[in-house]
């Protein structure tokens, strides 16, 4: 079950990464306060391949914690659509999930297949 979860992507193309602003989202993440947030995930000058499978470990978690956390509050934004007719406030929930748990892991995802294009020039 961990190999199909850690080898999951849902954007394979990166047009469509592009297109939906995961390269602002990087830029973003990287040149603003938010770089600072998790200092577990940072490649050192020095690449030994046992740390590039930890960080690969520590990328998985990140990804799957932020995407569990999307999906956790997806409900209540319906309920609160559906139920409450509050689409005010459903949508700035949806639109700070988006940012803040979706596009991180999407980033997470992308970085991963990166970094897995890494793992494997040092398997060869």
């Amino acid at each position: 079950m961990y190999t199909v979860i850690s080898n999951q992507v849902f954007i394979k193309n990166d047009r469509i990464n592009r297109w939906i602003g995961l390269e602002a989202f990087k830029w973003i993440v990287m040149k603003t306060f938010f770089r600072h947030f998790n200092q577990k995930i940072k490649i050192d000058s020095r690449l030994v391949y046992a740390d590039l499978v930890q960080l690969r470990k520590d990328m998985i978690f990140s990804e799957m914690s932020h995407l569990f956390a999307f999906i956790l509050v997806l409900p209540f934004v319906l309920l609160l659509i559906l139920h409450y007719n509050n689409y005010l406030f459903a949508g700035t929930l949806l639109a700070a999930n988006l940012a803040f748990n979706l596009y991180p892991s999407l980033l997470q995802q992308k970085n991963k297949r990166r970094l897995d294009r890494v793992i494997a020039s040092y398997s060869r």
